[in-house]
């Protein structure tokens, strides 16, 4: 996984905003879309058109082009009242689904949910769905800037604070892979996973890590327990601790 932040855009004039002040340069390749980078190829800008399906092409797109450590998406309302916000929930109705986008504690922007059935929402989610098929949840950022701030307001300049703050949580996770290792094995040493339990094992104890204190885990670790409950506990302490931080 390379140190690359993907953007994904569907708004024309925000697309034409992040070019600007990220200094990018479109691709020479042809591609299925609109590709821009800056020299170092740190960042990158994809554009997708407005559907929802092209949304979740454009994001398996961006995955499989640079193998980014961290992906945000960005558009833009008439009915922001900030010039720009973070998406803290996702209500999908049509789906019976709710999301909880995770939003780093130190962050200064304001956040707020969207909830279906418009537009909107119906783009947040594809892209949403889709980029955590790739990522972590800590990886994954959402934005709204007001449609009517785009050309008053350096808004890239306030998203890569914020992308900044979640690029060395990705760092500190990096880092945290021998203590997950350590984790993963104690666990094996005391009870019996499928392939797809230690797939959420592995997924969920990377999370703890940077969620929760070490003693917690401890705790949640120990025990005689069913594997299925030990997955659940896990599952529920991190809901309760998202939400928090969210």
């Amino acid at each position: 996984m390379q140190n690359t932040v993907n953007y994904i855009v569907a708004d024309l004039e925000l697309a034409k905003h992040i070019r600007k002040n990220l200094h990018l340069k479109k691709q020479t390749d042809e591609t299925a879309f609109s590709v821009y980078s800056n020299k170092e190829k740190s960042r990158c800008l994809i554009i997708s058109e407005q559907q929802p399906e092209k949304i979740v092409a454009a994001t398996t797109y961006s995955y499989s082009l640079t193998k980014p450590c961290l992906m945000s998406y960005i558009d833009s309302s008439v009915l922001s009242l900030d010039k720009l916000c973070l998406v803290d929930l996702l209500e999908d109705r049509r789906k019976k689904k709710n999301y909880y986008p995770f939003i780093h504690h130190r962050c200064q922007l304001p956040s707020r949910g969207f909830k279906s059935p418009d537009q909107l929402t119906a783009k947040l989610s594809a892209f949403y769905e889709t980029a955590a098929n790739f990522l972590t949840q800590e990886a994954i950022s959402m934005a709204i800037a007001n449609v009517n701030d785009i050309e008053n307001f350096n808004l890239i300049k306030v998203i890569e604070t914020n992308i900044k703050l979640l690029a060395n949580l990705n760092t500190f996770e990096q880092q945290s892979k021998p203590v997950l290792e350590k984790y993963i094995q104690r666990c094996q040493r005391h009870y019996s996973f499928t392939q797809y339990q230690l797939i959420q094992l592995r997924y969920l104890l990377q999370r703890g890590i940077i969620h929760l204190p070490e003693q917690e885990i401890d705790e949640l670790l120990i025990g005689n327990k069913p594997t299925k409950l030990l997955l659940t506990q896990l599952e529920h302490k991190l809901e309760q601790t998202s939400y928090f931080w969210g």
